[in-house]
């Protein structure tokens, strides 16, 4: 019986041969996940690869996650009828320790780069 898992067949990426011991990962590679939706009316602190929508009345703030990987990347959307503050949870936010979402609908993107948060 074969062994399939003992394969010399390579993949490539970009046309350049990747084998085993290569220090790129097919994570580097891959697409992002897809954002996962979570609604909230109150205070919350946000996951990597999540969409927040803000419902309710407002004066919410949305806490980025303190120990992010970088590439992590938070979506934050406003769909209440009051601000909502997003707070960088330690790091700060193209420069800023915190970002406002002050009307219906805004909304903010951000990717954690080495240091900070990026807005997108």
């Amino acid at each position: 019986m074969a062994d399939h898992c003992a394969s010399n067949r390579r993949i490539t990426r970009l046309g350049a041969p990747v084998l085993p011991d290569d220090a790129v990962r097919l994570m580097d590679i891959l697409p992002p996940p897809p954002l996962v939706v979570v609604p909230t009316a109150i205070d919350y602190t946000a996951t990597p690869n999540q969409c927040v929508e803000v419902t309710g009345a407002g004066g919410v703030t949305i806490w980025l996650p303190a120990m992010p990987a970088a590439g992590a990347n938070v979506k934050i959307k406003n769909r209440s009828a009051g601000l909502v503050t997003v707070d960088g949870n330690g790091h700060t936010i193209d420069g800023a320790p915190s970002q406002p979402l002050p009307m219906l609908y805004d909304q903010l993107t951000v990717t954690m780069g080495t240091v900070e948060w990026m807005i997108e």
